[in-house]
């Protein structure tokens, strides 16, 4: 199957669909290509952290992104970009109003319902990026009682148990669009100020809250 760039690749279970995806980038799958696993039994976030990704309730998907389609080189800029599309995504198909906490995690309430991941690679002569994976994971039903204990005060889930889920599919293809779509509704300084907009912390007295590195 295709999706807007390239083809999407869907697994039962991954260690890491990032991985996968740095895996297929590095053997030069095309810009748009995306990696959507059930479940991961390695997931990763920022700095080496486990993501927590049991089977049936979540989105875990990445991204290839290959220049010149996308905004940033900059891993931090881009997962600001991404944090973003996620949101505008979630508010698309639902009333939910998440909130980023910098840089990666998207809240909703107290609760974090989705992290992001940025990873790179440059040319070793030239030093420019050659690709860009973006990889997300969104606890979209995930109960309480599913999440380890250590997790239950800090993870919730994007819909509850009361409510009606929008499809993992559906939610998966409005991120899709607004992070493989060569054209932007704005440039650097709208998802600057969109990102600002959806912050939890935030220095009233700073106007470049998206990290440049």
């Amino acid at each position: 199957m295709r999706s807007g760039g390239g083809r999407i690749h869907r697994y039962q279970s991954l260690p890491s669909t990032n991985s996968t995806a740095k895996e297929m980038a590095a053997a030069g799958a095309e810009h748009g290509t995306v990696i959507i696993a059930d479940s991961q039994t390695a997931g990763r976030g920022q700095y080496g952290r486990a993501f927590f990704s049991p089977p049936d309730h979540g989105l875990y998907m990445s991204v290839i992104l290959r220049p010149p389609h996308f905004l940033t080189e900059t891993p931090s800029l881009a997962t600001a970009f991404a944090a973003v599309a996620v949101c505008e995504a979630i508010e698309a198909v639902s009333d939910k109003k998440p909130r980023i906490k910098p840089v990666n995690d998207i809240l909703l309430g107290a609760k974090k319902v989705c992290g992001i991941l940025a990873e790179t690679s440059a040319g070793a002569e030239s030093g420019r990026v050659r690709w860009l994976v973006v990889g997300v994971g969104i606890n979209v039903t995930t109960p309480e009682t599913v999440f380890p204990e250590a997790l239950r005060q800090s993870a919730g889930a994007l819909f509850s148990a009361e409510e009606t889920p929008v499809t993992r599919a559906r939610l998966a293809a409005e991120i899709l669009s607004r992070l493989a779509s060569p054209a932007r509704p704005y440039g650097k300084n709208g998802i600057d100020a969109q990102y600002r907009r959806r912050l939890i912390e935030r220095d009233e007295h700073d106007e470049t809250n998206i990290p440049d590195a």
